[in-house]
């Protein structure tokens, strides 16, 4: 257990400004401290890198809880919205290809992780360690992959720093909707300027 709580009460941080720095939402942040989400190792290695000279073990409780599929696949749900994967649960459940009802089931204990979702949650979100959401072992995000990492990820570009950039498919779908947009601009213009360039060319030939 990782007492973040106390880790930015030191820093006299606020749950929004931690969160900034995190690159996750103020919820989650209350999830994690309040006891409901554990702290992902994802999230230990940023603030590590955010603050590499501070002792960390000193936030360390214990050992990590024993968790069931079901509180697992609830966290994954949780960190895939609090990470902006995902907008909100119904769109993660469309991005696994289920139901509105067996993820609620799912996340109330009343089922079992069908075995045809494990699949379609591996091909939705392939930095998740489908081996850890089966098991509990290991880590919830394959080989430690960090946020903006752009080790085994669906991943293209850097940013200014030259960090990797994470960019999911819904993000693709944006930025294609977005271009398409700027191309019907591009082409208004030019229809704008030919008709500029006509009237031009007539009222010089009325001139002459």
């Amino acid at each position: 257990m990782f007492d973040l709580e106390r880790f930015r009460n030191e820093r006299n941080l606020s749950q929004r400004e931690l969160a900034g720095k995190l690159g996750v939402q103020q919820p989650y942040i209350s999830r994690i401290e309040g006891g409901r989400d554990p702290m992902p190792d994802v999230l230990v290695s940023k603030l590590n890198s955010l603050y590499p000279s501070d002792d960390f073990s000193k936030y360390r409780n214990g050992e990590p809880v024993s968790t069931t599929e079901n509180q697992r696949f609830e966290h994954m749900l949780n960190f895939a919205i609090a990470s902006k994967k995902v907008r909100n649960q119904q769109q993660f459940t469309e991005e696994i290809q289920s139901d509105k009802a067996t993820v609620s089931q799912i996340k109330n204990g009343r089922i079992k992780i069908p075995n045809n979702l494990f699949a379609n949650i591996g091909k939705a979100f392939p930095d998740i360690s489908i081996d850890w959401l089966k098991t509990g072992e290991g880590k919830m995000l394959n080989n430690n992959q960090q946020i903006g990492d752009i080790s085994n990820s669906t991943v293209v570009g850097s940013n200014i720093s030259g960090t990797g950039i994470n960019i999911s498919h819904n993000d693709f779908s944006e930025m294609i909707e977005l271009q398409k947009g700027y191309q019907e601009l591009l082409r208004k213009k030019d229809e704008h300027v030919s008709d500029l360039l006509s009237i031009i060319s007539k009222l010089t030939c009325y001139g002459k």
